[in-house]
């Protein structure tokens, strides 16, 4: 009998090849159009804890930047973001390792 977690993991795998593949004619679409990337996707999903997660104006005033930064950090995936319920979530170690990082 198979495994199902196998089975499992050998799907995910699948899901990943197709996203990689994905990303890669995006970008060599960018390219021909002369546009820069300017989106770098998470190689893998980050140890979050729940407790991590935190609003992105309490992120803002906690970190003392712009909200506005926030939101384009979580769109360019420079820092990670969630949505839960309808709201948006980042994680405040994201930030902090992204501001050290500059």
């Amino acid at each position: 009998m198979t495994d199902p977690l196998d089975i499992l993991a050998d799907h995910l795998q699948g899901l990943a090849d197709q996203v990689a593949a994905a990303l890669q004619a995006a970008r060599a679409m960018q390219a021909e159009r002369n546009e820069p990337v300017d989106f770098q996707p998470l190689t893998r999903q980050p140890d979050i804890r729940s407790d991590d997660l935190i609003e992105p104006s309490a992120a803002a005033s906690r970190f003392h930047i712009a909200k506005d930064t926030v939101r384009l950090w979580c769109r360019q995936n420079k820092v990670f973001c969630v949505k839960d319920g309808g709201r948006w979530l980042v994680s405040a170690s994201s930030i902090r390792a992204k501001r050290r990082a500059g």
